[in-house]
């Protein structure tokens, strides 16, 4: 079973309003973390969407990108931009993302000295959303990878609870974050049906 590690409500990100300070103020006391993703201004993943019909057959794709666009300082601490307006870094639980009512972040992809399960919940006026992640053991090939990355496994459970229902509905998905690339595949399923709707494929990554 997954554990609690954080309990928060949801809460924007609000870039603009950050506090920066000189990187040289940043604390040299802090220990090197291991970069689960790895981050630095500039960085760039190309991704192969490629969506599927019922039949589980490709039936459109598209090309997507994203960066690092530029790095801050927060409390002491750096945090990258991406352009997809997130706020991350590696830090001593993994690769998280940046949250006001949390100076250690909301863990995306926990790292080998973490642990294996963790769960967060986020609740929204119309329902209660917990997202619940196990991480594999240790890198492997990816089954279903036309690269054959060798990654780790994040398997990532959505479970949304609605007002009068007694069970939640659950959408699943497959992470796959290979060293020195981060995230390099991905599927993505349906909440209703569970079938495959979406898969993600790392086409380049320059750093």
């Amino acid at each position: 079973m997954p554990t609690l590690l954080r309990l928060l409500g949801c809460l924007p990100l609000l870039a603009a309003g950050l506090v920066s300070c000189q990187k040289n103020d940043l604390d040299a006391s802090a220990p090197m973390a291991e970069q689960v993703v790895p981050l630095r201004v500039g960085s760039t993943w190309v991704y192969r969407r490629y969506a599927f019909d019922a039949n589980g057959t490709a039936i459109d794709s598209t090309t997507t990108t994203r960066s690092v666009v530029r790095d801050t300082i927060i409390d002491r601490h750096i945090w990258y931009i991406l352009s997809t307006k997130e706020l991350v870094q590696n830090n001593h639980n993994g690769y998280v993302r940046y949250n006001p009512a949390d100076p250690e972040g909301i863990i995306v992809y926990a790292n080998a000295g973490f642990g294996g399960s963790i769960g967060y919940n986020y609740q929204y006026p119309d329902y209660s959303l917990w997202v619940l992640t196990w991480r594999g053991a240790q890198p492997a090939p990816v089954a279903t990878s036309w690269h054959r990355y060798h990654a780790i496994r994040y398997d990532i459970e959505l479970q949304y609870l609605y007002p009068g229902q007694a069970t939640p509905l659950i959408q699943k998905r497959e992470e796959y974050v290979a060293p020195g690339l981060g995230l390099a595949h991905a599927n993505y399923y349906a909440r209703e049906t569970g079938q495959l709707l979406q898969r993600l494929e790392l086409l380049s990554f320059t750093q």
